[in-house]
């Protein structure tokens, strides 16, 4: 990941965390380490695999070269990111199993937390570690929701288009203004 790239030229130290560790389909996901049977049947050997860290982990401190060309602070931290969608669950406080959540930008996904490792043999949702030890997410993805909801803007927003023209606004902040007012349906 260029993260553990940026981590690595910052410290002098490689490491990758287990959820993005977790995209390559070699994590064990109970002991959220490189699985030696998975690296066996893809030929790999588990030396060329940056070390398995938790987020969190300090990884190194900046080095006096890093500082120097980022015009950062030598000996500052260095600590061991997450994946994005993981780090947005954990700042939404999306932490406890059975939560969930939607995250987006360039593609959107929902996420459920699970208190255990539940694989898909359809391979329908992708299972990846939660930055959190001991806790896994199913993941869903939606890929182009930026074109689609340009789709939908254009096709059906004409008025709110012109509403937003007027006050001087973004189109999608007026949509998402009125979405945010639309109260949750209720269960029976």
């Amino acid at each position: 990941m260029i993260s553990d790239w940026m981590a690595f030229m910052l410290s002098g130290e490689l490491a990758v965390d287990p959820s993005n560790a977790g995209t390559t389909g070699l994590l064990d996901l109970v002991t959220r380490n490189w699985k030696r049977s998975l690296l066996q049947m893809a030929g790999l050997r588990s030396d060329i695999l940056s070390p398995v860290k938790e987020t969190g982990t300090l990884l190194g401190h900046i080095s006096q070269k890093a500082a120097e060309q980022c015009d950062l602070q030598a000996g500052t931290p260095v600590i061991v990111g997450g994946g994005d969608v993981q780090l947005g669950c954990l700042g939404l406080g999306v932490v406890r199993p059975a939560q969930t959540a939607v995250l987006g930008g360039t593609f959107w996904q929902q996420v459920v937390n699970l208190p255990a490792p539940v694989t898909d043999p359809n391979m329908n949702v992708r299972i990846n570690p939660h930055v959190i030890p001991g806790m896994v997410q199913t993941e869903s993805i939606s890929f182009f929701t930026g074109l689609t909801m340009r789709w939908f803007r254009d096709a059906f927003c004409a008025e709110e288009k012109l509403i937003a023209e007027r006050l001087g606004i973004d189109a999608y902040s007026l949509l998402e203004d009125m979405a945010s007012r639309v109260l949750p349906a209720r269960t029976v």
